[in-house]
């Protein structure tokens, strides 16, 4: 999957990781393996008796004949603030298709834990049909994602990822280039992918 974004030159099967914009706890082991029942060992949030869709999340899914491009924010709502609506404000500026994932669980689906502990799926477990459809579907797909301040990142710190170098770089690279055009604070590419232990995006 390739990427394209015109404020940003190129990005692939990308995450993008933007501090204190979004803050989720610290993550943990997964209340549920995945979303999809069937697919994993139990529990599957789509099997749950407990959160239920409508009701304690919500799922966008969006698919504009003609478009390349989708945008998915699969921890959105309260799971990591901020995300649906960034992935909404992508979707509206440049026509993209859209995936959100609104986590807004009521306090019988938390039982006492915050949205993150309760509704949070690995990126690698999250298996909605939905989803994976749209992904399956069009070439070009960006991944948006947070982490909890508790990092001590900078502000406007964005962690990019992906299996595409040179997209990866040319995202890093316009980032740099254009950092007059940022209103609110400096915006830092960090490429995530090379990383090493204790350094900023280290682990994502």
């Amino acid at each position: 999957m390739n990427k394209h974004i015109k404020f940003a030159t190129f990005i692939t099967p990308v995450l993008l990781y933007i501090s204190h914009l979004l803050v989720p706890a610290s993550a943990n082991a997964d209340e549920f393996n995945c979303f999809q029942v069937g697919n994993c060992t139990p529990p599957a949030l789509s099997d749950s008796q407990q959160c239920v869709e409508g009701t304690d999340y919500t799922i966008s899914s969006v698919n504009i004949p003609n478009r390349n491009v989708v945008v998915l924010s699969i921890h959105g709502g309260k799971i990591e603030l901020k995300t649906s609506n960034i992935s909404n404000d992508l979707a509206n500026l440049y026509n993209w298709n859209r995936y959100d994932f609104n986590g807004h669980g009521s306090s019988s689906c938390l039982d006492g834990l915050s949205q993150f502990k309760r509704l949070h799926i690995t990126s690698s477990n999250f298996d909605d049909p939905q989803a994976l459809g749209l992904v399956q579907s069009h070439p070009k797909s960006v991944s948006i994602h947070g982490y909890g301040d508790h990092r001590g990142y900078s502000n406007g710190t964005i962690c990019v990822g992906g299996k595409n170098t040179a997209q990866r770089s040319a995202f890093i690279d316009y980032i740099a280039n254009n950092q007059s055009t940022f209103s609110h604070y400096t915006l830092q590419g960090i490429d995530a992918t090379q990383a090493q232990s204790g350094e900023v995006c280290e682990g994502l």
